[in-house]
């Protein structure tokens, strides 16, 4: 797998915006990929012209592949290294991931950090937990408190409802200013691909985001990551508090926050500090800027708040029609959300609350069997493409 080229310019479709832009190709089959980020303009001088960005982004893509990395620009030697350890990592978790070659000039000089810190931010349960944490003190993993809140746009609401993408930076911003930060909101056109991006997005995000980080390393020393699960969890994930700082380089060091604590947990910290809760953002299947209070972590995320004390008081959701007996006909698809399911279970069994224990134990039940069906076919040819959808019509017919 090659880099045969990489560019900077004035993006093509976004005004006041600087596109950062590489070609990929694949050693077998030929096919070339353009991926992209559009960055704001004002962010144009951190624009790394190295060849750490594409080099972490390439990762995944060719170990997924089979192949070795080549690529012309030089690559910082600490985090080639770092990267051959992720490498191994992953290897251990996923033997059919072979480790890749990397065949790079390496960077001599080892120039110093960028002066600012900054944390991706979704408005999410994990990365508002972040944020308090390093909002006006030190009190979060790292170097500090943060200056600038990353957002990606194509990473979550999908770059052509163009709509909700402008909502969501206009809502993210006005989080932002109140917290004293500022918003960086990069446009990618990554998870619209037909790479491993899009097939494993839960385990290579980490890569993206990792590429990303690079591309700003001039403007920033120190990026956070918000953990998703603690350390007791064990699956392998695209954010892992082993593989996090594997990002980093010589200039730039990652760091991941949050693994301390369960999401029930910085749930619970949310809701005490009140205002967060007016701008908590956590919905995923919808696709928006918004929450639709009716997805499956809509529904999680409310029944947590429930749970805790804090029903009707975050103006965020639409309680009008919330109630837990809707969790039971939820479809928990993996084993991360079979942890945070899991969480709430107990906690919902501890507090006394069966209206809420009942159903996300029917909820877990009935989606346990149903993994365990797709487990078989997802080994036949051309079912493993729809297992999300064969995996909720199994679900529905179950008693």
């Amino acid at each position: 797998m090659k880099l045969v080229d990489s560019s900077v310019a004035p993006s093509p479709e976004r005004d006041g915006c600087l596109r950062a832009a590489a070609a990929i190709a694949a050693d077998r089959g030929g096919a070339v990929h353009e991926i992209w980020f559009d960055i704001p303009a004002r962010c144009g001088d951190a624009i790394s012209r190295a060849g750490n960005p594409w080099l972490v982004l390439m990762l995944p893509l060719a170990m997924a592949a089979g192949e070795d990395i080549a690529l012309p620009l030089p690559v910082d030697p600490h985090l080639a290294e770092n990267l051959r350890g992720r490498m191994r990592f992953w290897h251990a978790a996923f033997p059919e991931l072979r480790p890749a070659g990397i065949d790079a000039p390496l960077l001599e000089d080892a120039p110093g950090p960028g002066a600012r810190r900054a944390m991706f931010f979704s408005g999410g349960v994990d990365s508002t937990f972040t944020l308090l944490r390093h909002d006006r003190s030190a009190a979060g993993c790292g170097g500090g408190p943060v200056d600038d809140l990353l957002f990606v746009a194509g990473f979550g609401i999908p770059l052509s409802d163009r709509a909700e993408t402008e909502l969501a930076g206009r809502h993210l911003a006005r989080v932002a200013a109140a917290h004293g930060k500022e918003l960086v909101q990069v446009f990618a056109n990554l998870r619209g691909l037909d790479t491993a991006y899009r097939r494993n997005w839960l385990l290579f995000y980490g890569c993206a985001l990792g590429a990303l980080g690079h591309l700003l390393d001039r403007r920033y020393g120190e990026i956070v990551i918000s953990a998703g699960l603690g350390y007791a969890d064990r699956p392998v994930t695209g954010s892992h508090p082993v593989t996090d700082p594997l990002l980093g380089s010589r200039r730039l060091r990652f760091v991941q926050d949050g693994s301390s604590f369960t999401r029930l947990e910085k749930t619970k910290a949310i809701a005490e500090a009140g205002a967060p809760l007016a701008a908590l953002r956590v919905c995923w299947e919808g696709r928006r800027h918004d929450n639709c209070s009716r997805c499956r972590k809509c529904l999680l995320t409310m029944a947590t708040l429930d749970l805790l004390g804090f029903r009707g008081r975050a103006p965020s959701f639409d309680w009008s029609g919330y109630d837990p007996v809707a969790l039971a006909r939820v479809y928990v698809h993996s084993e991360v959300q079979d942890i945070f399911f899991g969480e709430v279970l107990a906690e919902a069994r501890r507090r006394g609350r069966a209206d809420i224990a009942a159903p996300v134990a029917e909820a877990l039940r009935r989606s346990r069997r149903a993994r365990a069906v797709l487990a078989r076919t997802s080994r036949l040819p051309f079912l493993w493409r729809f297992e999300h959808q064969i995996g909720r019509a199994f679900l529905s017919r179950q008693g």
